[in-house]
């Protein structure tokens, strides 16, 4: 904490390193947003736009921790895939249980690549997850 400025930690954060072991995956619900129309795309079509992905996941009671651990193992060996700029597990402070993944995607192509290795990786324990999740789309405006 900075003198006179208070600490403000909504989220631990569990980062893994490029050399951890790979982990599997599982499916998730799929839900895209969009803010604008493809007409009304008006930036320059040299700069491609990013795909932004925000996944909640809730563990089972008492296994956020756990469910952390594996998806920090995974965060690792989809950092190493073409077209990741952004693979990162949150940990929520007031409830553990409740976790958001944080994906970032340099175009559609890499996203689908991606959706296509994971289908190839074994899942992750069911046990430690209730539900599917809820994951939302959005285009990641890299000009703002």
């Amino acid at each position: 904490m900075t003198a006179g400025r208070p600490s403000v930690n909504r989220s631990s954060f569990i980062r893994s390193s490029r050399n951890e072991a790979a982990a599997g995956s599982s499916p998730i619900c799929y839900c895209s947003r969009r803010s604008k129309s493809a007409d009304d795309d008006t930036r320059p079509k040299e700069m491609p736009m990013s795909i932004r992905l925000v996944v909640t996941i809730t563990a089972t009671p008492g296994k956020g921790s756990e469910l952390a651990q594996a998806y920090k193992a995974r965060c690792a060996d989809a950092r190493k895939e073409p077209g990741c700029e952004q693979f990162e597990i949150f940990q929520g402070v007031a409830d553990p249980d409740r976790l958001t993944l944080l994906e970032r995607w340099t175009d559609k192509a890499a996203l689908d690549t991606h959706a296509k290795l994971n289908s190839t990786r074994p899942p992750l324990r069911p046990e430690l997850r209730v539900g599917n999740g809820e994951r939302e789309d959005y285009e990641y405006n890299r000009t703002r």
